[in-house]
């Protein structure tokens, strides 16, 4: 950071470098539009140290600057001495200085009654990259992370979408990757359990079962997310979008594996025993004495007039 920023924008509450005429040229395009990912959106700079600690240290350098600067912080301070340091790394160091009872929560990492996402798990995307340790021991917080939209090759489990608003949405039914419900821009939206949230929150029409989705939107701002971003504030806006992407994506699953569908009259018949696809769920019926497809969320076979027997047309494929 410069000096101006460390003044006018990390020390100031309320203030974003966002607004501010640096930013918006070398940050945003023509159209006034991020070309960076943003999630946060009101600037609460040095104030979101001081939820873990009471004293912060502060050690920075600003690209292509010769020189840095360091500081101390506390609450209690009236005036923070700023100090230039020549010989220090490009970037910012911030150290906080926690209590006990904070380093017991870092260290037991462990999700309490009302947490599904624990502190190491928010960050969901492998670039940019974000290192994560404790007491000197690298923490690895997923085997796979969920691909970025402008990776050069998304895995085919992963599906994409556009729509309106946003620079692109994925969604996937794996469990091989972050396993996060909801994402935005790489940060976990702990949603109490969106693939089942009564409210339907995210609305995939028929099917049983929701997928895990990723939305990228550089500006941050179109998701409707409430104010501490744990949440949604409404359903999401691109149900309809959606929904056109798992059914054509179940349309291909009936095309393309054998003994799962035939094709009779322009219909595709659906076999209901070999019917395996991941939005699709199953249960035993005793009297039938096999396993039955669900379509819908509140009773079976809703809807199933459209799903098991899908006419092949251009306008869905």
């Amino acid at each position: 950071m410069s000096l101006d920023e460390i003044k006018n924008y990390f020390l100031s509450a309320g203030a974003s470098y966002r607004k501010s005429r640096e930013w918006k040229e070398m940050f945003t395009n023509e159209k006034g539009k991020s070309k960076v990912q943003r999630n946060g959106r009101f600037g609460i700079g040095v104030l979101a140290a001081f939820l873990i600690g009471k004293n912060i240290s502060i050690i920075t350098k600003k690209i292509n600057s010769d020189f840095g600067y360091s500081f101390e912080a506390n609450l209690n301070m009236d005036q923070i001495n700023i100090s230039k340091k020549n010989i220090i790394d490009i970037g910012t160091t911030i150290t906080i200085e926690i209590n006990e009872d904070v380093f017991e929560i870092l260290s037991s990492n462990k999700r309490t009654y009302d947490e599904n996402v624990l502190w190491t798990d928010w960050y969901t995307l492998s670039k940019p990259k974000l290192n994560i340790s404790f007491l000197g021991d690298e923490i690895v917080t997923y085997e796979n992370f969920d691909p970025h939209y402008l990776d050069t090759i998304i895995p085919n489990d992963w599906n994409y979408l556009d729509a309106k608003g946003y620079n692109k949405i994925l969604w996937t039914y794996s469990d091989d990757y972050s396993g996060r419900d909801l994402v935005c821009n790489g940060i976990a939206i702990p949603i109490e359990d969106a693939r089942y949230n009564e409210k339907k929150i995210i609305d995939v029409g028929l099917f049983s079962k929701k997928p895990k989705i990723s939305i990228f939107d550089n500006d941050g701002v179109t998701p409707p997310l409430t104010l501490n971003r744990n949440n949604l504030s409404e359903n999401l806006d691109f149900h309809e979008e959606l929904k056109k992407s798992i059914y054509k994506d179940y349309i291909a699953y009936l095309l393309t594996f054998k003994d799962i569908s035939f094709v009779k009259n322009n219909t595709i018949k659906i076999k209901d025993q070999s019917l395996s696809f991941p939005g699709v769920a199953h249960y035993y019926n005793s009297n039938r004495n096999e396993m039955v497809t669900q379509f819908g969320e509140s009773n079976y076979y809703k809807g199933s007039h459209l799903l098991r027997e899908t006419l092949i047309s251009k306008k869905v494929i």
